[in-house]
């Protein structure tokens, strides 16, 4: 079990500018984003609206490519365009899939 979560969630969106944080750290909605690519949430929040939440992951993709990489869990370095984001709703469905539906 991880004893903080938001540590490591905080690591993976290393150096996101803190007045993108501010946009996603007071939402108090129902839509998840997770990173399918390793299994852990991409935020370490909900969102309020699904066009938040793509908001959230055209920023991630954003972010990475201009890195050149994402990094996985794994240590293995991959394009971002492959880093598979889901946007599930508070019934746990998926709603959004990054890889089939952007």
């Amino acid at each position: 079990m991880i004893n903080n979560p938001n540590k490591i969630i905080g690591n993976i969106l290393g150096g996101m500018p803190k007045k993108d944080m501010a946009s996603f750290n007071n939402s108090d909605g129902e839509y998840t984003v997770m990173n399918m690519t390793d299994g852990i949430p991409a935020a370490p929040n909900t969102f309020g609206t699904i066009s938040q939440a793509k908001n959230f992951i055209k920023q991630f993709v954003k972010r990475y490519k201009k890195q050149g990489y994402y990094k996985t869990s794994d240590g293995r370095r991959i394009d971002p365009e492959f880093v598979e984001l889901q946007i599930y709703d508070d019934n746990n469905n998926v709603v959004f899939n990054n890889n089939y539906d952007f």
